[in-house]
């Protein structure tokens, strides 16, 4: 699932410390159990935020003039959700009545991307006549509009019922994750009393100061430290402790995001005399570093931490503060047994991996109501396959897994261009690289995992296996099936293609395809050979390989019109495109273009590999050189410029699965003369334009012969043949409980 948090700020004093420390725990479990995270924040320029395994947007804000919090705003926010919303599928926002939490909100309303708040205590009541027209305007349409509205404690419920009738609330927690605690870091940590807030007034810096100067009497040894930006009591702070020269207490400043976990490890004890505190998370991760905590009674958690026994709870006053303090410190045994109850209540009720198991509940029954979800695991991401994913990606919430990575591809030498990159490329669906190793073999590449993990399949609706002969593959089926998944393999060979039909290997294909729930195939040659396997033809959808036959039309029909020359009409303009490799038979249309009928016919050869220098040999040695070029490696976008210029494509491949070129030539309006070893020649057979060959320079020879002069076909029977409609045959076979539109690129089977 595609995951978004967002939180209003983020600056290197951590003065909004709570919420960040919040989102930032839920974005990293998220990310844990697999799902693909994005943390969204408002920004102050200067800090830094790293969350192992999530992507961290810091976006600049905009300051009201004395409106704090409440007055954030920011353009880059509002323009990140625009360009992205059609990725997201849970907007989870950390929000108070700060105006760009409110306009986030407004924004995924807007875009129709599904959302939920969790208020952190931060919305509620108030009698200002300020805040009830924000609340009006902006909060209340807010609150109604998100799937779902979490609260923290049962007096936070009550007021949100309150302030907002009918809006969907839901309990959760606050949760961290268990620290393994070594030794605790040096700088005298032993003797440490630690306060770690924003000064401001409601969390009693001053009742903590006054804490210390009682303590200190008997004590003279504890250190106590006081840490956070101020807001508003800093001037206090700093003239008690001028005014308490015996008191070891000190100010340390501004704590980065982050760093609270780590700055508590090995203290004496977290003392936070805060009045009014929801849930604070401070407290959490003193608990998840051993470390023991003394809060007040006003403290949404208190009671249950109370009578876990993982928690000292004091009436807030300075005495009872420093009593519950030494008591940690003087009575033998306490702290282990607080040690002891602190770890049980991470383990049953705030560790962060069920709380985050909730929250993916609740994005799962939101999601359950939109599109189905799908993954599609293959090698690599060929251009001819984006507009296919583009297309599915319209109707299902589609992930693309890839076993290979842009540097390694470029790389092998694989003939492939930059336009098999993924790079940063926007689209509707999202790539994620798996992490793999690869075995090469001649051409073949074949791909190892490590075992998948099941949870990050689960909450998917199917997964398309591209291919059988990886232990990926295998690997991937198993995590599906245990997942619960339903699976769909995508095979592609036929009969004259296949370098096994018999023995262990072909053994193995059989077991594979037969142990799915369904098999995709892109035309009648590849069912028939599955057919020939024993699979079931009733899981077998046929659909028809497709490229983006309508735009590459248009190209080329617009690089046709700009052409002015009239020796291009002479129609005896041959073209071959393909790597350079044996199979591909390029010798054997050179030597065809040598027969005395075809002294007229020129060759053009698109494409670069290993062969090149021995086929400009051959054309030299068959006296054709003159009549033949090499282009080199053309893009797929370049292909049209060149189809413009020729009439008929050769393609006398003796080995191939498809030959999409064929699908492109007819497209632009070319004869293609194809032999019948290729996996296309079954599917195009009878269409206007299209002949069947054999392999060998004569049979190629005459072929040629037979078909030239050529003149471009003005209504390609291929141009039905989309790349939408071969999406709607994964649609079908993916999803067969999904009932999809009749089209007419559906084969009988």
């Amino acid at each position: 699932m595609r995951i978004v948090q967002f939180v209003s700020y983020v600056s290197v004093d951590g003065a909004f410390g709570g919420p960040v420390a919040v989102a930032a725990a839920q974005a990293q479990e998220l990310a844990r159990q697999g799902h693909d995270v994005t943390l969204i924040a408002g920004w102050d320029g200067k800090a830094s935020l790293v969350i192992p395994g999530v992507k961290v947007v810091l976006a600049p804000v905009q300051r009201m003039p004395r409106a704090r919090f409440l007055g954030l705003r920011s353009r880059a926010v509002r323009a990140w959700i625009r360009r992205n919303a059609k990725r997201i599928d849970v907007l989870h926002i950390h929000s108070g009545r700060h105006i760009l939490d409110l306009e986030v909100a407004r924004a995924a309303r807007l875009l129709g991307v599904p959302y939920f708040l969790q208020t952190h205590g931060m919305i509620a009541p108030r009698q200002q006549q300020i805040t009830r027209i924000l609340d009006r305007l902006l909060t209340a349409p807010a609150v109604r509009g998100a799937r779902a509205t979490f609260t923290l404690t049962d007096a936070e419920h009550l007021e949100l019922a309150a302030l907002f009738p009918g809006a969907t609330l839901a309990p959760t927690r606050n949760g961290v994750a268990p620290v393994a605690v070594s030794d605790p870091p040096g700088r005298g940590r032993a003797s440490e009393v630690l306060f770690i807030a924003r000064l401001h007034p409601r969390k009693r810096v001053m009742a903590f100061a006054e804490m210390a100067a009682l303590a200190s009497v008997g004590h003279p040894w504890l250190n106590f430290v006081v840490i956070g930006p101020d807001e508003g009591d800093l001037g206090r702070l700093t003239e008690f402790i001028r005014a308490h020269p015996e008191v070891r207490l000190s100010y340390e400043g501004a704590l980065p995001p982050g760093r609270a976990a780590e700055r508590l490890t090995g203290a004496v004890a977290y003392v936070l005399p805060s009045r009014g505190e929801v849930f604070p998370m401070t407290v959490l991760e003193a608990i998840s570093v051993d470390t023991p905590v003394v809060l007040t009674d006003d403290c949404g958690i208190a009671e249950d931490l109370r009578a876990r026994g993982a928690a000292l709870v004091s009436d807030g006053s300075p005495a009872s503060l420093r009593d519950l303090l030494l008591s940690i410190v003087d009575t033998p045994g306490l702290r282990d047994r607080l040690v002891s109850a602190m770890r049980l209540a991470l383990l049953d009720q705030y560790s962060i991996s069920s709380v985050v198991g909730e929250l993916v509940q609740h994005y799962e029954r939101e999601r359950s109501a939109q599109r189905p979800a799908v993954v599609w695991l293959t090698n690599a991401a060929p251009p001819y396959r984006l507009p296919v994913w583009e297309a599915f990606a319209e109707r299902v919430d589609l992930e693309v897994w890839l076993l290979e990575n842009d540097r390694r591809l470029q790389r092998d030498d694989n003939n492939r261009g930059d336009d098999w990159l993924v790079g940063e490329s926007a689209s509707t669906y999202r790539v994620r690289f798996l992490k793999s190793s690869v075995l090469r073999r001649g051409e073949a590449r074949h791909y190892i995992t490590a075992s998948l993990p099941v949870r990050a399949l689960r909450g998917k609706d199917a997964i398309l296996i591209g291919g059988w002969d990886s232990p990926a593959y295998w690997s991937a089926s198993l995590a599906a099936r245990l997942a619960g998944v339903r699976r769909v393999g995508f095979y592609e060979s036929h009969r004259l293609s296949q370098q096994h039909t018999s023995g262990a290997i072909a053994a193995l294909r059989r077991l594979f395809f037969r142990s799915l729930d369904g098999v995709v195939v892109p035309g009648t040659a590849a069912r028939d050979a599955l057919d020939k396997e024993g699979i079931d033809t009733r899981k077998i959808e046929v659909g028809f390989n497709a490229v983006d036959v309508q735009g590459i039309r248009q190209a080329t029909v617009r690089a046709r019109d700009m052409l002015t020359d009239p020796g291009m009409n002479v129609g005896y303009r041959l073209l071959s495109v393909g790597q350079l490799i044996p199979r591909k038979n390029i010798a054997a249309v050179i030597d065809a273009i040598s027969s005395p009928e075809l002294r007229k016919a020129t060759l053009t050869i698109v494409g670069v590999g290993d062969e090149e220098s021995t086929l400009r040999a051959r054309a030299a040695a068959r006296g054709v050189a003159d009549r033949v070029t090499f282009l080199g490696y053309v893009p797929a976008a370049g292909l049209p410029d060149v189809f413009a210029v020729h009439d008929v494509l050769v393609h006398a491949a003796t080995e191939e699965v498809w030959g999409l070129v064929v699908n492109e030539a007819l497209a632009a309006g070319l004869g293609v003369a194809v032999a019948r070893s290729a996996g296309v020649a079954q599917s195009v057979d009878g269409m206007r334009g299209v002949r069947l060959t054999g392999t060998t320079s004569r049979e190629i020879s005459r072929t040629l012969v037979a078909m030239l002069p050529f003149s471009h076909e003005s209504d390609p029977a291929i141009l039905q043949h989309t790349p939408e409609a071969f999406s709607r045959t994964f649609e079908r076979a993916l999803l067969p409980a999904v009932e999809a539109a009749p089209h007419e690129d559906s084969p009988s089977r």
